[in-house]
């Protein structure tokens, strides 16, 4: 059995590497579980991503908002005075 250090996305993964049978019949059952981790961490990064586009769009949004409501108070001022 020999095992290897995996660095990915800020994240350290121990890969375990068997030649025996029964330790691979073993790892392919851990190897779902690791799957599973995998996509977790690719449907938070998603996540994420989609929360900091949202960020983005709000932002934005905001200042569009802001931009309006100045320029209606400069035209509303000139108007009035």
């Amino acid at each position: 059995m020999s095992s290897a250090i995996l660095k990915k996305n800020g994240y350290t993964w121990l890969l375990i590497i068997s030649y025996s049978v029964d330790l691979i019949t073993i790892f392919g059952k851990k190897k779902t579980f690791f799957q599973k981790i995998l996509n977790f961490e690719l449907a938070v990064f998603n996540f994420t991503k989609f929360y900091q586009n949202y960020l983005k769009i709000l932002k934005i949004y905001k200042n569009v908002r802001l931009s309006r409501k100045v320029d209606f108070g400069r035209v509303d001022s000139q108007h009035y005075f």
